[in-house]
């Protein structure tokens, strides 16, 4: 059964509770031996409605006239007040030794011996609270190892993953004109992925406020950057970020296309630009078009 809450979302005043940062969530996961995947049974439906808001989720059938109890999906913000709910639930351990987004659940554990304690932790909470969850979903004692693995599937992981999925790009969108055709370059763009995945590079995160080297790549079909910090003299990617142009970002002139590039990738990555010196390392005389008054208008 499907809900229409069209007039109900339109009359409602948007709530801009934040949702966490993706990046930072993995961030805050990184140097621990063991993770717990927690995930929450029937999600929205866990939160009961109040009596008063009860009749504006309204809906008649043929049986009658009736009206949801709990939150249902569809609302326009379920999200925010989901995530409202579990940041105060958890709020002594996020962070600490947990990661929550909406109803995914991550505990976090440095070391394996603690890994008992931060898990029994959690399920107090949810013992208290009434918080379900679904044992089907939820994995437990995951290794880091295979913690990274499962996100090499996000572009963050992927070097330069615009120009790896080019070819599929391509095809999906010729797709609504025409039947998807696998042909010869999908075959080799999905062979190149798939090796690459087989060995991807493991992400670091940055340390205090030390400074930061951005790295810009720029092809006929997209743009694509590196985040990267020094550790012991070795340089260690943070974070991937890839644009496909199309339309009018396609005509860019090349210098164009590079500071496109730095624009798309300080909008990804606002959380570091923030909080840390970058420096942009490129052949390109960015800098010296970007202070010259003429061309910014400064």
């Amino acid at each position: 059964m499907c809900t229409d809450f069209t007039n109900l979302n339109k009359a409602c005043p948007k709530d801009y509770y934040p949702l966490p940062c993706l990046g930072r969530l993995v961030d805050g996961s990184a140097g621990h031996d063991v993770f717990d995947f927690l995930d929450a049974s029937r999600g929205y439906h866990q939160v009961f409605l109040h009596q008063d808001d009860k009749e504006k989720t309204a809906f008649i059938t043929e049986y009658g006239l009736y009206c949801w109890k709990v939150m249902p999906f569809g609302l326009k913000n379920a999200g925010a007040t989901y995530q409202r709910m579990v940041n105060r639930l958890f709020k002594e351990q996020i962070g600490r030794n947990m990661e929550i987004y909406v109803d995914d659940m991550l505990v976090k554990s440095r070391r394996s011996e603690d890994h008992l304690k931060n898990l029994e932790e959690t399920l107090e909470v949810l013992k208290f609270s009434r918080l379900r969850i679904n044992p089907e979903k939820c994995s437990f004692g995951v290794t880091s190892r295979k913690f990274l693995g499962c996100l090499a599937a996000l572009s963050r992981f992927i070097s330069k993953s615009g120009d790896r999925n080019l070819p599929f790009f391509k095809k999906i969108c010729q797709a609504s004109k025409e039947l998807f055709l696998w042909d010869s370059e999908c075959e080799r763009a999905f062979e190149e992925l798939k090796d690459y995945l087989g060995s991807p590079k493991l992400l670091t995160r940055p340390e205090g406020v030390e400074e930061l080297q951005l790295y810009l790549a720029v092809s006929e079909g997209a743009m694509s950057s590196v985040l990267v910090r020094e550790e012991g003299g070795t340089q260690r990617p943070i974070y991937y970020v890839s644009h496909v142009l199309h339309g009018a970002e396609e005509s860019y002139p090349l210098i164009e296309k590079f500071v496109f590039a730095i624009v798309v990738t300080a909008r990804r990555l606002k959380a570091y630009f923030e909080s840390h010196p970058i420096k942009v390392l490129t052949d390109q005389p960015i800098k010296r078009i970007m202070s010259n008054p003429t061309l910014t208008g400064d």
